[in-house]
């Protein structure tokens, strides 16, 4: 494991672990239940829904594996492996971890305890535009709090355990439409030599 370990990028280290995490299918989901606004809030997200993102199962070594791309449609949740959909992210590299924007389309993160529901234009402006794509987070634990995490999922060395960041808003822009996403949940499925990663998310549009 070790050895695996020492020749992962930051990237692909995130998701390949000994069969502890991929053998079990229980997911990381602390609080999948959340208020839309607190009573003093205004929602500014309208339409939110939850979607699961099944990764391929793929091999972790060598790095980043084999786990192709999978493609998704944040606006409905569809999702392939081919590109065949209307899409607007791509998942790739371990574990399909690592998310980009298509051409023409521009992502960005927020470190933030508000609600989904409740971030706002000004909150979009002040998010940290993604150049390549974003994965793991390396600056803070799981929980993410004080804030200033640098990435969406968490992976610790020690545990080998997988978590989704807490208080990370994502965001997704072409011009025109602004999308509101976050992850609330991830688990893995499989062996140490054979998994996929899935990752759940609350998703909807911004209004203001």
């Amino acid at each position: 494991m070790i050895s695996i370990i020492k020749n992962l990028s930051k990237t692909a280290v995130a998701v390949i672990t000994a069969s502890v995490i991929f053998s079990s299918c229980q997911k990381n989901n602390s609080d999948t239940v959340k208020p839309l606004a607190a009573a003093n809030q205004s929602a500014t997200v309208t339409g939110i829904t939850t979607t699961l993102l099944t990764g391929n199962y793929g091999s972790p070594t060598p790095a980043p594996g084999t786990y192709g791309t999978k493609y998704l449609n944040i606006a409905t949740g569809a999702q392939d492996s081919i590109g065949a959909i209307t899409y607007h992210l791509t998942f790739t590299s371990t574990n399909n971890l690592a998310i980009a924007a298509k051409s023409g389309y521009t992502l960005k993160y927020l470190n933030t305890t508000k609600t989904l529901s409740t971030v706002n234009n000004s909150d979009y402006t002040s998010a940290t535009t993604v150049s390549t794509t974003l994965g793991l987070n390396t600056a803070t634990d799981s929980l993410n709090n004080p804030v200033g995490a640098n990435g969406w999922l968490n992976y610790n060395i020690t545990t080998h355990a997988v978590n989704y960041t807490h208080n990370v808003v994502l965001f997704l822009n072409n011009g025109t439409t602004t999308y509101a996403f976050q992850c609330y949940a991830a688990d893995g499925q499989g062996s140490a030599t054979l998994n996929r990663g899935r990752y759940w998310f609350r998703r909807g549009t911004l209004i203001n």
